[in-house]
């Protein structure tokens, strides 16, 4: 059990079954344009829960904040998709 809050129904009780610091890859196959992904990922921690209310998963360690798609996500918010 972790501290946080599920962001879909606010549920408190949140199980870990997967944790790594910094170590997620895209890709490692060695073919064409292998650079291209691993160039333009951010690698991160990874804290990958369950809610147990509603059944959500999702990465806790994930911050938006300092994410490249931070403003992508701002410019798609002014825009009234999100």
């Amino acid at each position: 059990m972790m501290a946080g809050k599920c962001p879909v129904c606010s549920g408190d009780h949140l199980c870990v079954f997967l944790a790594s610091q910094s170590s997620a890859r895209a890709s490692e196959s060695g073919g064409a344009g292998q650079g291209i992904c691993t160039d333009l990922v951010t690698r991160g921690d990874l804290s990958l829960v369950a809610c147990e209310a509603c059944g959500f998963v999702f990465n806790q360690a994930f911050d938006l904040a300092s994410s490249p798609m931070a403003s992508i996500t701002q410019y798609a918010g002014l825009l009234g998709f999100l």
